[in-house]
């Protein structure tokens, strides 16, 4: 026992109260009638069970004296009458009962209408300049909208023409077929059938292009040395083909104009990065040299 207390630290209980089975569990009264000590046969740890109290007994509280409000003395509530004006504001004047005339009323009335009859019309004028303002910001909105475009066609065709330069010289076009993969020199032909192809569609009356269909030769491991070159050099033919046509178009005044009239500036934008890709394909090639900014 004295070895158990000791290692957890606890009181360690020998004998234990437990209720008789026919009579209901009292735990007040079994805490009240048990012994306050328990002692060990052998000698061992005496452990003391303590006797707890009820808060009952601890704290004995009386209720409240009630107080009537009749009863006399010290703590008997003030039985006074509510005090009037002049009592509770000796300072103050009373107010007076009398009705105020309807004519001192109409001065502030007057003056009131007066005050805000600016106001309103300030209002109106405010509402009115926003309204015609509205017609300006869509007009000046149009505009942005229209110098963004042409001035990324500008852009776009700084691009075209430069593609188009590399490939002028019958040197320049023999050195981009031996230099550039055939996976390479199919995406050039996308890019540039698909320059010529955007301009043919925003020109109305024109006759639209087709694309030739390749298919049959797109796995080129099988295909022999001079195949392989007979097929990059029908790629190129495509590609350069679409940036003439595009740049053909463009160079004529009702085709140019009909094409910035319907292009947008998601459209504008597609168009000047195919022209851009198409001058990247060129460098990549080593066709193009790259041009060096000066700061």
């Amino acid at each position: 026992m004295f070895y158990l207390a000791h290692k957890t630290n606890r009181n360690v209980v020998e004998d234990v109260v437990w209720p008789t089975p026919h009579q209901p569990l009292d735990l007040l009264q079994v805490f009240v009638n048990s012994p306050s000590s328990a002692t060990n046969s052998d000698g061992g740890l005496d452990v003391e069970i303590l006797r707890p109290e009820s808060p009952c007994h601890m704290y004995q509280t009386q209720p409240p004296a009630r107080i009537s409000p009749f009863s006399k003395g010290p703590l008997a509530l003030s039985r006074r009458k509510t005090p009037d004006w002049q009592e509770a504001h000796p300072s103050l004047a009373a107010p007076s009962n009398e009705l105020v005339p309807a004519a001192h009323l109409v001065p502030a009335i007057t003056t009131q209408e007066a005050s805000l009859e600016p106001l309103s019309e300030t209002d109106n004028s405010s509402e009115a300049e926003s309204e015609d303002d509205g017609g300006p910001e869509a007009t000046e909105g149009d505009v942005s909208e229209s110098k963004q475009v042409k001035r990324m066609f500008r852009s776009a065709m700084v691009a075209l023409k430069r593609a188009l330069g590399g490939l002028t010289k019958a040197n320049d076009r023999n050195k981009m077929v031996m230099r550039m993969s055939a996976c390479l020199m199919e995406r050039f032909k996308e890019v540039g059938f698909s320059a010529g192809r955007q301009v043919e569609l925003k020109c109305p009356g024109l006759h639209k292009s087709t694309l030739v269909d390749f298919s049959c030769t797109t796995n080129t491991r099988d295909l022999a040395r001079a195949e392989l070159e007979s097929l990059v050099k029908d790629f190129q033919s495509v590609g350069w083909a679409g940036l003439k046509r595009a740049h053909k178009l463009l160079a004529t005044e009702r085709f140019k104009k009909a094409f910035l009239a319907t292009l947008t500036v998601t459209c504008m934008i597609v168009f000047r990065e195919t022209c851009f890709e198409a001058v990247t394909i060129l460098k990549d090639g080593g066709i193009l040299k790259a041009q060096r900014q000066i700061q």
